[in-house]
Formats: C-alpha cells, sequence, structure tokens
C-alpha cells in the first residue's frame, strides 16, 4: 500500500541522529521529572532534548510540558523550533501563539492565529475560529486575548461563526456587552442559527435581562415555531421563574415534537404534580 505524501514527507523530515546517552538522560529526566510534579526541572531537560535534536516530536513535547508549567519563556523558543520544523502545522502555530500572548506579544500571536486560520481554509473556518477562542480564553491577559480575537473576527466580518466565537470569548472573559454585540451581528447574518439563539439567550440572562429574555424566547419560537432545543431552553426559563403552567406547554410541545425526549416527558409529569 502506498504510503500518504503527507506522512511520507514527515518521516523524511525526521532527523536521523542515534539516541546519544546525554539525549536518552534528558528524555528521561523530564519525564521522571514530570511525573513527580518538579516541573521545572521537566521543562528544563526536555528543552534542551528538543534544542538539541532538533526533533519536532521533541519540539513539541518541550512546547506543551512548559505551556503546562505556565513558562512561557522556555515554551517560545520551543514553539519556535516545532514552527520552524513543522510549518504546516495547526497544532505548532496554536502553541506558539499561546506562548506569545503569555510573553506579552499579542501582535506577533496574532500572526500565527491567522495562520491556523490559513490552514484551515474555508471549509475548516468553524473548528479554526472555536479553537482560537478557547485558546485566547486561556490567556491571562484579558484585554490583549479579546483585542486579538476582535481582529481576527474583522478578517471575516460575514462570517456568522466568526462572530459566534467572539461572543464565546467575551462571555469566558466576563465583557458581556462585547458578547451581547457579537451574538447580535452573527444572528443578522444567520438568525436560525439555533445554538447561537440559546447563547444569546444566556448573554441576556447574565445581564439579568429577565423580561428580554422571555420577549426573545417567544419572538424567536414564532418564527422558528419548529426550533426544539430553543424551546427547550424556553421551558426550562419558565421552569426558573416558577410559571408552571406555561412551562407545561411548552414542554408538551417539545415532546410532541421530539417524542423520544426523555426530558420532556419527564418534566411534564413533574410539573403535572406541581398543579
Amino acid at each position: 500500500v502506498a504510503e500518504a505524501p503527507a506522512v511520507a514527507s514527515e518521516k523524511q523530515a525526521l532527523p536521523s541522529l542515534p539516541l546519544a546517552p546525554d539525549v536518552l538522560y534528558q528524555l528521561l529526566l523530564g519525564e521522571i521529572a514530570g511525573h513527580r510534579g518538579q516541573l521545572d526541572v521537566s521543562v528544563s531537560a526536555l528543552s534542551r532534548a528538543a534544542q538539541k535534536t532538533r526533533d519536532p516530536r521533541l519540539a513539541e513535547r518541550a512546547t506543551l510540558a512548559a505551556l503546562y508549567a505556565r513558562r512561557p519563556q522556555d515554551a517560545l523558543p520551543n514553539a519556535l523550533l516545532w514552527v520552524e520544523l513543522r510549518p504546516q502545522s495547526s497544532e505548532a502555530h496554536e502553541a506558539l501563539a499561546a506562548a506569545l500572548m503569555e510573553a506579552g506579544r499579542p501582535a506577533e500571536a496574532r500572526q500565527h492565529f491567522e495562520k491556523i486560520i490559513a490552514l484551515g481554509g474555508e471549509a475548516g473556518l468553524p473548528q479554526s475560529y472555536l479553537r482560537i477562542a478557547a485558546t485566547l480564553g486561556r490567556q491571562s491577559n484579558r484585554a490583549d486575548a479579546l483585542a486579538v480575537m476582535r481582529a481576527l473576527t474583522q478578517r471575516h466580518p460575514d462570517k456568522a461563526v466568526a462572530h459566534y466565537a467572539l461572543a464565546h470569548l467575551a462571555v469566558r472573559v466576563s465583557d458581556l456587552d462585547t458578547a451581547a454585540a457579537a451574538i447580535d451581528r452573527e444572528l443578522a447574518i444567520n438568525p436560525a442559527w439555533e445554538d447561537a439563539a440559546l447563547f444569546k439567550a444566556r448573554v441576556l440572562v447574565s445581564h439579568k435581562d429577565m423580561s428580554g429574555v422571555l420577549k426573545y424566547y417567544e419572538h424567536y419560537l414564532d418564527k422558528y415555531p419548529r426550533a426544539s432545543n430553543m424551546r427547550l431552553g424556553y421551558a426550562r426559563h419558565l421552569v426558573d421563574l416558577k410559571q408552571w403552567d406555561k412551562a407545561r406547554e411548552q414542554f408538551k410541545r417539545v415532546a410532541a415534537d421530539a417524542p423520544r425526549d426523555a426530558e420532556a416527558a419527564f418534566t411534564i409529569a413533574l410539573l403535572a404534580l406541581q398543579s
């Protein structure tokens, strides 16, 4: 069976070096120290092995160990090496971007996030944007993370998923105004996206806009009456408000649309006991 070209080229790019005793020592030291929670020792040893061998697998291992240990100063050289050796790896660019963010270099980090988007292509936009939002959500500088995500969203301002990812990150960093604006923009592009509609409802709840939440659920369901997940969210919200009769009617609608929905049937029975 012929080997896939990408796999073959990656194997050819691996350094053909003997496992020298000093490299083996550093690898064992790094792994054993990591298991014992001695993260500084582990990262230093793995970094030495990666830099000496220039093996992309070791560069990856050292980078991820340094990021886990929150040592961006060690993650950076290893991530740079990983990207140098694997320039088409989204994982390598993601790790380097994360290290640059933690090092206070968001402009440089953005270039590597842009590379992730480019590598994913048009078909991979949803995964790329949501992946980037998740990575930025783990960064310590929330303002920089949000600024980078805003800039990346402007690369595809007509793509609903870009604004959806920005909204998710904004909630993660507790910027509800930005989240509300981003999800409104997403729904203006793709109003029928039910996940986004549910997310908007959650943003309204976080804003303590309870009357606005009810109006939004009702308006959306008038427009899209078969949106069963949205209706289920509406029913749960009515339960939270102790509007038992209205909630029961909505759960009945959900059960009629999705007769195998065990949660709807169970909740209808519980609400019957409230009557």
